[in-house]
């Protein structure tokens, strides 16, 4: 009986913990793809085209990134800088919003 209970208690844990985990990176795992921007969007000083990878590396515009999502926030970083937006996936568009207020549009290709 009381073995019973332990694999009983544990398989419950496996399950919670699984859970916990699926559930923090489902925000992450959309970004994984290559997006480019939709035409008409201003192209100086923002990123044209962008390929995320899973493992939080990538490329923007030619340079290598790592990125991450965090507390509702997109972050990518490159050796001569870092950038931070409010993220939105719709459909097959990403929506990047700096803090400024302005938006720019990507399609997933």
């Amino acid at each position: 009986m009381k073995n019973r209970r332990f694999w009983l208690g544990m398989l419950v844990m496996v399950l919670v913990i699984g859970m916990t985990v699926v559930g923090c990176g489902g925000g992450s795992s959309a970004l994984v793809g290559k997006w480019a921007l939709e035409p008409g969007q201003p192209t100086r000083g923002n990123i044209e085209d962008m390929e995320l990878l899973k493992d939080g590396t990538g490329i923007v515009d030619s340079t290598g990134v790592t990125w991450k999502v965090e507390n509702g926030r997109f972050y990518v970083t490159a050796t001569l800088g870092a950038e931070s937006f409010g993220y939105n996936i719709s459909g097959g568009t990403l929506t990047l919003t700096k803090d400024d207020g302005t938006s720019l549009k990507y399609k997933k290709k």
